[in-house]
């Protein structure tokens, strides 16, 4: 693992915080710990990051948890990778897993030596996959089970119309997501809905057309602000935010069709 003073030395020229940096070969580190592990399926954000190379940074590692896992070996290779982490940076604990519902959820805490901490969420929910892939982590040397990009997609878009239907808004850093993941693959309308259905939420994808309908300039300026703490400086500002929102805009008004 990097030395903080390298560390320090990448989040300077990528114009980000260290922290980001620091959770992101953390992250690394538990993706080659973990990777022999059946029943865990990396998804979202770090899936992304790890594994299909997007420059946004994630704070976290999402994992669709599978019924043949090994919570034993599990623990192990997180308590693995924490001292990992301590022996390069000062100090990393692994916290105790909490529950609820399908959702578990541990935290790898960095207290650097200025005194500084920094915490690494590594969260599993117990839902199905539909196409997972196996590909070599981004600057690692283990294989990775993960989701296909379609399916990240169609998981993003799934939660998009949760929280449209529940609270009347979307994160847009997931319209950033999903425009990268375009370039890759799109998922069908059946995969969507198989997802909605997955995650326990209503088989609808009105509220989509409506998400489809908001993706504007304005939705665009906001996110290009709400990238700004999260995408290297040298990419926000070759980041086209209203191509990525119109492109994102016409998936929805097609799968809502």
């Amino acid at each position: 693992m990097r030395s903080i003073q390298a560390l320090a030395g990448a989040a300077a020229e990528l114009q980000v915080p260290v922290s980001l940096v620091l959770k992101s070969d953390l992250g690394l580190e538990v993706l080659e710990r973990t990777s022999g592990l059946p029943g865990l399926v990396l998804q979202g954000g770090g899936a992304l990051h790890h594994v299909f190379g997007s420059p946004r940074f994630s704070a976290d590692l999402d994992f669709a948890q599978q019924p043949d896992l090994d919570a034993t070996r599990l623990e192990a290779a997180l308590s693995e990778a924490a001292a990992a982490a301590g022996s390069a940076w000062g100090e990393c604990a692994l916290e105790a897993e909490t529950t609820k519902g399908r959702l578990h959820r541990q935290k790898l805490r960095v207290r650097i030596a200025a005194g500084t901490s920094h915490v690494l969420a590594i969260e599993r929910y117990e839902v199905r996959v539909h196409e997972p892939e196996t590909r070599l982590a981004l600057g690692g040397t283990h294989l990775v089970r993960v989701e296909s990009p379609a399916e990240i997609i169609a998981d993003k878009l799934a939660a998009a119309v949760d929280r449209l239907s529940a609270r009347g808004m979307t994160k847009l850093r997931d319209v950033y997501d999903i425009a990268f993941l375009l370039d890759l693959d799109r998922p069908g309308r059946g995969l969507v809905l198989a997802k909605l259905g997955d995650y326990g939420y209503a088989q609808v994808l009105e509220p989509l057309r409506r998400l489809g309908e908001a993706l504007d300039e304005v939705a665009a300026e906001r996110l290009r602000s709400e990238l700004r703490d999260v995408l290297p400086r040298p990419e926000l500002l070759r980041f086209d935010s209203l191509g990525a929102v119109g492109k994102v805009g016409a998936l929805c008004l097609e799968l809502a069709s």
